[in-house]
């Protein structure tokens, strides 16, 4: 009877090491991807602030500041607002500011579940 007893406490014992290995290999496994997906789109928005500056130096306005934040939802969305400041912005007409938002915005990697927002800066 004890050797009974003690067979299945062994048994218990082993069935619930073996259930909590499986479950934190899961999670493990969960976090892996979330970090990869991270670091997918922290690449792509590098990518898009150097590919802003360079459309900016070409445009002459050298030396613009590219600011990029993000905002990550619980569903994971992304939504995604671009500063760009330039004293040189402010000698720009709003038909000209417009024409530049919407190549900035033409320009940015186009993933579900991302929106842009861009707006421009100058000294005033």
């Amino acid at each position: 009877m004890k050797k009974n007893r003690f067979f299945v406490m062994i048994t218990i014992g082993l069935i619930m090491i073996i259930v909590l290995s499986i479950a934190k290999t899961a999670e493990c496994q969960c976090q892996a991807a979330e970090r990869d997906r991270e670091e997918y789109y922290v690449e792509l928005e590098k990518e898009y602030v150097a590919e802003l500056r360079a459309y900016l130096n070409e445009e002459g306005f050298l030396n613009s500041g590219v600011m990029l934040t993000r905002v990550v939802s619980e569903d994971g969305s992304r939504e995604y607002t671009i500063t760009v400041h330039n004293s040189r912005f402010d000698r720009l007409t709003d038909s000209e500011k417009e024409i530049l938002l919407e190549e900035m915005g033409q320009k940015a990697f186009e993933e579900e579940n991302c929106s842009f927002v861009h707006s421009l800066t100058g000294n005033a």
